[in-house]
């Protein structure tokens, strides 16, 4: 999967959680508009924009801890290897981004079935 088709797919998951919110604040049609644009792949959401829509729904931040697994990794094998310094890393001590640790597991799957 490219990684705008990843990006494209995370952007689809972040709607689907906050449609029930989105209806709340008169947005539904908005959300539900924008993922049948992603369906038709009319959608152009950015990294940006998916890390705007997991904020929203309180999703963004992962702990050191959970970054292996989001990889298929161990946390061993991510250590050694220094696969932890290609997430995005929040000030906070050991917090990293959920999107960015998504994009770059879908990279690592990628470069495993053309390597």
């Amino acid at each position: 999967m490219t990684r705008h088709d990843k990006i494209q797919q995370l952007c689809v998951n972040y709607l689907n959680k906050l449609k029930g919110v989105a209806s709340k604040f008169g947005l539904k049609d908005f959300v539900s508009k924008t993922i049948e644009a992603n369906k038709r792949k009319e959608c152009k959401a950015t990294e940006e924009d998916v890390e705007m829509l997991a904020r929203i729904a309180d999703d963004n931040r992962v702990n050191r801890v959970d970054v292996p697994p989001i990889l298929h990794k161990g946390y061993r094998e991510c250590h050694e290897k220094d696969l932890f310094y290609n997430v995005k890393k929040y000030d906070n001590r050991g917090t990293y981004s959920r999107v960015s640790a998504e994009l770059y597991a879908n990279e690592l799957n990628n470069g495993q079935e053309n390597g």
